[in-house]
């Protein structure tokens, strides 16, 4: 039977090369329902298993029958794998009648066998190999065990004739025996083992063995169980015979005993003794008959039933019993407290692919590790990826939009056609920011007098700083003065200004793209008490060339300005429907006027720049620009004015949910943003599809026996764009929950930005996890080589090329930062220069695929496998794997120099708040 099993297992697997789409049945065949619970199978009836088995085997044959007779129009390998199946059942029927199948069966004539239909040659071919290793291995390993207990148990000898003729014992010779035939002694090898030595003396009585057909092997042979041949072939009264074998017994001298797996024998007579195989059975009819015939007497007691013997079967039944009742009791007590799917482990299930929501036994086993791999390969499809990144960024979608409307209509059928257990909706009513239409924002060049001289374009009005501060604020929205080049606007940035005497106070101040956020540039530009701020993207940071896939020069790129996360108008609370919220709005709000503008604008502005000459380091690659600190020239002026208007917008988090068995209450998320500014091919595209198609993926292993230890929720955030607006708002409504009960946060928000460099921006927590996984997930240019042996292969550590620290702007910070969730954000990029189009109205898939040279959907099916791989991890393990020693290493990191600070103090005791952070009251305190 292994073999059978292993040959349908690999042709299982085959099937794939072979039917590269489908093969469908030219009609529905009717095939036997493969599951099978451990637990309810061991309490059915032999006469049930066995109508089970049979009649699942007829209703294979036949469809394997009917699938040869009017074969699909498939390959000719197709039609041998049906031929070969045909055979092996033909086998397998061969093998069930010799342990008495059919027998058993007819006893229970009219019961109907569960059934179910298919259509596809894959979906009969995986009932075959599911029967095989399922019910019929059930049962043929019980009828083996059946007849090992057979030889030392007296109360299962009543039924050996019928187990010697299912395995080919013929009782009605004259010689007793028969010898078996080739099935059964490979079928069952612990019971029928060659004997290399025998007794002289049984030959005789047990007759010369004859050879088995079709085998090369000595026969094995079994006695007559009952003497039927003996009493049919000696004349006589049969009483004789058992007089004179227990004369002979008690006329033998008692010998010490040498004692074996099966039986005590003499010493000297070996291991091989047949007669420790024999199975005898004395009826008690024949019992009274030979005490008659011997005067009244009866047989003397054997020397292996003295005393001693007793005394010793009966402690061992004491230890036994003491053993069951010590093991139901901890059994019972488990049960008690809701912990049975701890002896689940224990079952064997075979599932078969069922439609949606229909459920499984609480009794299924979770597979081995390379059993679930090898399971969620096989059902991630690369093409649904990109499919669902050309539908999400056909078109900018912000938040609020009729576009996005239609996307999370698509977004949650989707969860509902996967077959999850739950799928819903979260509504949230945010404050956010848009461009007025009646006013839209400008920068002009003017004179002493405010006369306009130049009209700076902008380009698509569309394209803003979200919350920088507006016609809220009417003295903030035109400021005139000067300008200053600030680089990236970092705090060392200002600070060098300050040294080398510009000030950048009323000033606006320009900045380039990268570095750190939008919102940390405007931050730090208004804590130098600047008066605005424009921020354009440098060709040294950002590839401008039109010769290549690159950003056009005249493209501005949008960012929100809220140096903070969530709904900047009700900070701290959810932002519910009818939630009344005090009159507050978030501190990281800016008080100037910000905007983005074009690398062309940009040059045009620093080209009139005087002052001193920035450090060779700030220098950037604008054509025919000194990048000199300014001011700008005294007879002209900059006026920038910024009317965004403040709007309240629904948004919608949509949810998918696949319970967790064990402990359904523990959460592993996994979410990205939904929305964009503009088309949002890498910004919310590939995010959305990686989520869609995890959230399928897990469901199909599910419905296939995949167990699920903690609930997995699958999650498509709305405002992303304005700062993870919806997570956060989620996270702030559920925060008491998901702190107690959140296991991990996984974000793939840019989790395709290039295919060179791999980066996790994590929570130390999760480094050793990570580490592991990067080990058994290829990379996307080497299908040889793992993402781990790639980025160490020059010898460098690994930690230090992949991990970074988790920014503001991730939806995943705000779970680490405010929920203590360890969190972490997955992303390729290139090694040679960033994507240039995230951010921008030209984000779309053709050029994202361009960057990737073509390999987009192969960049993304990976990162796929990283996070299921991850997500595996975590919902499967009975401990979470995660590595809170290296958390505690890391938290002692950032201590030491608050330590070493106080250590300088002129009084290091004078404060004991700062006294509180020695290292030595943390590890007391802990």
């Amino acid at each position: 039977m292994d073999k059978y099993i292993l040959e349908a297992q690999q042709a299982d697997q085959d099937i794939g090369r072979v039917c590269t789409a489908s093969c469908p049945l030219l009609e529905t065949v009717q095939v036997p329902d493969t599951k099978v619970n451990f637990l309810e199978w061991k309490m059915m009836t032999r006469a049930r298993q066995a109508s089970e088995v049979w009649g699942g085997l007829t209703l294979l044959v036949a469809a394997v029958s009917q699938a040869q007779e009017r074969p699909p129009a498939s390959p000719p390998s197709l039609r041998e794998r049906l031929a070969r199946m045909s055979s092996t059942l033909l086998s397998v029927r061969g093998i069930l009648r010799s342990v008495n199948v059919e027998a058993e069966a007819r006893l229970l004539e009219g019961v109907q066998t569960p059934a179910l239909t298919v259509r596809t040659v894959e979906k009969l071919l995986s009932i075959y190999r599911n029967f095989l290793r399922g019910k019929a291995n059930l049962y043929i390993t019980e009828a083996c065990r059946s007849y090992a207990r057979a030889g030392t148990d007296k109360e299962h000898t009543a039924g050996l004739p019928l187990l010697y003729k299912g395995l080919g014992v013929d009782t009605e010779k004259g010689d007793g025996v028969k010898s078996l035939a080739p099935g059964p002694p490979y079928l069952c090898p612990g019971l029928h083992k060659a004997n290399s030595c025998s007794d002289p003396g049984s030959r005789e009585s047990l007759g010369q063995p004859q050879k088995a057909l079709g085998s090369s092997r000595p026969p094995v042979v079994l006695p007559d169980p009952l003497g039927v041949g003996e009493r049919r072939n000696r004349p006589g009264d049969s009483m004789a015979h058992w007089r004179s074998l227990f004369q002979s017994l008690n006329s033998k001298k008692p010998t010490r005993r040498s004692y074996t797996i099966y039986r005590n024998t003499p010493e000297g007579e070996g291991a091989c003794r047949l007669e420790g195989l024999q199975l005898k059975v004395v009826e008690a009819e024949e019992q009274e008959g030979a005490v008659a015939a011997g005067g009244g007497k009866g047989p003397e007691r054997p020397a292996c039933c003295s005393w001693q013997d007793r005394w010793k079967a009966g402690s061992y039944m004491v230890l036994v019993g003491l053993l069951i009742f010590i093991v139901a009791f901890l059994l019972g007590y488990i049960s008690s407290r809701g912990s049975c799917g701890v002896c689940g482990d224990l079952l064997t299930v075979v599932s078969d692919e069922r439609p949606y929501g229909m459920g499984e036994d609480p009794g299924e086993a979770p597979l081995y590790w390379a059993d679930l791999r090898e399971m969620f390969q096989k059902h991630l499809n690369k093409e649904k990826i990109e499919a669902t990144i050309r539908t999400i960024s056909e078109a900018p979608h912000p938040p609020g939009s009729s576009r996005l409307d239609v996307l999370s209509t698509h977004v949650l059928n989707s969860f509902t056609s996967y077959g999850l257990d739950h799928s819903w909706t979260d509504s949230h009513y945010v404050g956010l920011q848009r461009p007025s239409r009646q006013q839209p924002n400008f920068l002009h060049r003017v004179n002493a007098d405010g006369v306009v001289l130049e009209k700076l374009p902008l380009g698509d009005p569309q394209v803003y700083c979200p919350y920088s501060a507006s016609g809220v604020v009417t003295v903030m929205c035109i400021q005139q003065g000067g300008l200053v080049f600030a680089n990236y606007g970092r705090r060392e940035d200002f600070i060098l200004l300050k040294q080398r005497g510009v000030s950048p106070q009323g000033q606006l101040v320009m900045v380039r793209v990268g570095q750190i956020s939008y919102a940390e540039k405007v931050a730090n530009a208004e804590g130098a008490q600047a008066a605005g701020v424009l921020i354009y993207p440098d060709p040294s940071d950002i590839p401008q060339d039109p010769r290549r896939p690159e950003l056009s020069q005249n493209t501005t790129i949008y960012g929100h300005v809220h140096m903070g996360a969530g709904d900047p108008y009700s900070p701290g609370f959810p932002s519910f429907n009818h939630t009344q919220f005090p009159p507050m709005q978030s501190s990281g709000l800016p008080k100037i006027p910000v905007h983005p503008i074009s690398a062309n604008v940009a040059a045009r502005l620093l080209r009139q720049l005087a002052g001193p000459a920035a450090p060779r380091d700030w220098h950037g690659r604008l054509p025919d620009v000194p990048y000199v600190l300014g001011p700008g020239e005294p007879a002209s002026q900059l006026q920038l004015g910024v009317h965004n208007v403040k709007q309240s917008v629904m948004i919608s988090n949509i949810f998918g949910c696949l319970e967790g068995r064990i402990e359904p209450d523990h959460y592993l998320i996994v979410g990205a943003q939904r929305d964009s500014l503009g088309p949002g091919a890498a910004r919310s595209g590939v995010g959305t599809a990686i989520v869609l198609e995890l959230a399928r993926t897990f469901a199909a292993m599910v419905r296939n026996g995949f167990q699920l230890r903690r609930s997995l929720l699958f999650v498509s955030w709305d405002a992303g764009d304005f700062g993870s607006v919806g997570s956060t708002e989620w996270l702030e409504g559920y925060l008491t929950m998901l702190h107690l009960k959140a296991a991990a946060y996984i974000s793939v928000d840019h989790a395709a930005l290039g295919d060179d460099k791999f980066f996790a921006k994590t929570s130390p927590a999760l480094i050793s996890l990570i580490e592991s996984i990067l080990k058994q997930v290829d990379s996307p240019n080497r299908s040889d080589q793992s993402i781990f042996d790639q980025v160490t292969e020059h010898g460098g550590q690994w930690q230090s090329e992949v991990i970074r620290p988790l920014p503001m702007d991730s939806s995943a910070f705000a779970f680490t930062a405010f929920g203590g969730v360890p969190a972490v954000e997955f992303s390729f990029a290139e090694e040679s220069r960033p994507y240039p189009f995230l951010n921008t109205m030209a984000d779309t898939y053709d050029n994202l695929n361009r960057a990737l040279h073509g390999r987009l959907p192969a960049v993304v099916k990976t990162m796929a496998e990283v996070v299921g791989h991850l997500l595996m991890k975590l919902t499967h393990d009975h401990l979470l794997p995660l590595d809170y020693g290296c958390y505690g290493d890391v938290l002692l990191q950032h201590v030491t120099p608050l330590q070493r600070i106080h250590s300088t103090a002129e009084e290091p005791r004078s404060d004991p708040a700062v006294d509180l952070l020695s290292p030595r009251r943390l590890c007391a305190g802990s």
